[in-house]
């Protein structure tokens, strides 16, 4: 972390006098480059304990990583180059390849369930429903290149792609049908914090993003104000229908709202900034990356931003797993995992929380032993977005899961400071 350099550029100074013997001055000059050595390496070692929190998985290839998707804490898929498509079902220790009727460059990743999912790039669109080992091929039209997918629920999803066009499914993706937009560029991300409100962005030097209120039958394209600018705009995530961001490159592009888009405020005053991807693992705690080596960190809802600098130059994609671990992957097959280090209260140690039925069709019931004031149970799907927020009254809370899909989600208990329990939920 940038914060441990001064140590490295702190200065010793030696000051002697006539009246010392040599064997003393020397002495003292040895004792001031054992000293200057002791915190050079003090430097060293937290600098690397910073760093080592970024920890490099071996993916088994060396293709450009275009996209990565964790279905649920264990279970991940990603995509790049020449039809490049990995899985791993152990958090990413080691990666497989998967088998796919394709050559093409494959862009973009999503699975509704660790079985169920889609990935996209050029003009194909394939559909595995059996965790990638079948893969059927959806018939697209050959002018239509594929950027992104990404789905609302089981069975609404949307497809980005060239000349402004998006595509839109209801049937959980074996019909797709075509929506024209605003836009004239290639739309390059889709996102939807709420099942009605949506955004989305077109590279090219526009200064512009896509918008729907109405589960994208109808998309506006507005300008973001008042910042003037004109970068090549990439990536876009919301983390409620309110309260989002853009990140692009070329002439730095790093912005975000709190009104829907309606003003936006610059995240960049270096104006140095050059993103390929935006991903908040919860409300508060989000992450950015793009060029330069640098991935970039908030803890305080995108307000500010730190950065850690790594090894590696270019990356393409940042994703997670609801507050349990974030990727970030890139060029030449590299892919970076940061577990998140939850912070809990002594009382996690005298909790006993129960969660029953799990997994389960309509709801959990979730016994937590009183007297404990100030909680609250919060349910995030696997994107990390917050479906339900509860404060807890009685010792029994009931959850109802009976309008989600069929997937994993995460349960967090926790006081008004610290987080006291996790635990995933299934809902068949």
């Amino acid at each position: 972390m940038r914060q441990f350099e001064f140590f490295a550029s702190k200065q010793l100074f030696f000051v002697g006098t006539r009246t010392e013997s040599c064997c003393t001055f020397v002495a003292n000059q040895q004792k001031q480059c054992m000293l200057k050595f002791l915190l050079i390496t003090m430097a060293l070692f937290l600098y690397s304990a910073g760093y080592a929190q970024w920890m490099k998985l071996n993916s088994g290839t060396n293709q450009t990583i275009n996209d990565i998707h964790f279905s649920s804490i264990d279970t991940g898929y990603a995509v790049g180059q020449q039809a490049t498509i990995l899985k791993t079902v152990n958090a990413g220790q080691q990666w497989i390849s998967l088998s796919v009727p394709t050559s093409a460059d494959l862009k973009s990743v999503y699975f509704k369930n660790n079985l169920d999912g889609f990935v996209v790039g050029q003009n194909s669109m394939l559909h595995t429903q059996d965790g990638g080992i079948n893969w059927s091929t959806i018939t697209i039209s050959p002018t239509v290149v594929l950027n992104d997918i990404y789905f609302v629920d089981a069975q609404i999803g949307f497809a980005a792609a060239n000349a402004g066009i998006l595509l839109k499914t209801t049937d959980g993706g074996f019909n797709w049908q075509l929506i024209n937009t605003p836009a004239t560029d290639d739309i390059s991300s889709i996102q939807f914090p709420h099942p009605d409100t949506g955004y989305a962005v077109q590279t090219g030097y526009n200064w512009s993003f896509l918008k729907t209120v109405d589960a994208g039958q109808t998309w506006t394209l507005d300008t973001i104000q008042p910042i003037s600018g004109w970068s090549n705009i990439q990536t876009v995530y919301f983390t409620t229908a309110q309260k989002g961001f853009i990140g692009g490159w070329y002439l730095s592009a790093f912005a975000g709202t709190n009104n829907g888009g309606l003003s936006w405020h610059s995240l960049d005053s270096s104006n140095s900034i050059n993103l390929n991807s935006i991903y908040f693992l919860n409300e508060m705690q989000g992450y950015a990356v793009g060029y330069d080596n640098q991935i970039y960190t908030s803890i305080d809802g995108g307000a500010t931003w730190s950065y850690d600098i790594v090894n590696y130059s270019y990356f393409s994609v940042v994703s997670g797993v609801a507050n349990q671990a974030i990727y970030v992957a890139g060029s030449n097959g590299v892919i970076l995992k940061k577990t998140i280090a939850t912070k809990v209260s002594k009382l996690a140690f005298d909790i006993k929380v129960k969660v029953f039925p799990n997994p389960s069709c309509d709801y959990v019931d979730i016994t937590i032993p009183l007297p404990h004031k100030n909680l609250m149970c919060t349910l995030f799907n696997a994107k990390g977005i917050m479906l339900q927020q509860t404060k807890v009254n009685n010792s029994t809370l009931r959850i109802n899961l009976s309008s989600y899909t069929a997937a994993n989600y995460f349960l967090q208990i926790r006081t008004n400071k610290k987080i006291i329990y996790t635990h995933q939920i299934s809902k068949k």
